[in-house]
């Protein structure tokens, strides 16, 4: 009885686990869209903007924009 009564109420939670992962809120806001911004903004994150080039398959910008706010490097092993 106990098991029957566990089996019953299985469909109704993934039903209920389904229909919570459809409502995805952040999805509105990510990614973000660079017309919500100004050009001064845009100038200042390239990452909105930037789109693969076929000519130059390496190309991997996103390294130097990782590194422009970075004021230090540390390595292993340095001596400071």
């Amino acid at each position: 009885m106990h098991t029957a009564r566990l089996l019953s109420a299985a469909p109704s939670t993934v039903r209920q686990a389904g229909q919570s992962t459809r409502t995805q809120p952040w999805k509105a806001f990510w990614p973000l869209k660079a017309e919500n911004f100004k050009s001064e903004e845009r100038a200042t994150m390239p990452w909105l903007t930037w789109k693969p080039d076929p000519k130059r398959p390496d190309e991997k910008p996103w390294r130097q924009w990782r590194l422009v706010n970075q004021s230090c490097v540390s390595r292993r092993g340095a001596s400071a």
